[in-house]
């Protein structure tokens, strides 16, 4: 397992987390200490953070896969 995809799952995780919080906040009428909406907020801009990195090491993960087979493919040729 690659460093970055595990940080990208903790940063979803830690998002979705305050995403959540944020809206059972709401809900029960309760007061967080950086408020409900600033809290939410940042746990969307985590959401966005940890997808955009996630996506792009299955990409580069995906891209190294096939340039291996590539060479490979050559070498036999």
């Amino acid at each position: 397992m690659r460093m970055r995809f595990l940080i990208a799952s903790c940063i979803l995780a830690i998002g979705v987390t305050m995403i959540v919080s944020s809206v059972i906040g709401s809900i029960l009428r309760d007061t967080l200490p950086l408020g409900n909406s600033l809290v939410g907020g940042i746990g969307v801009l985590l959401l966005i953070i940890g997808l955009i990195v996630l996506i792009t090491e299955i990409l580069e993960s995906f891209l190294t896969r096939g340039q291996t087979m590539l060479v490979d493919g050559l070498q036999a040729g």
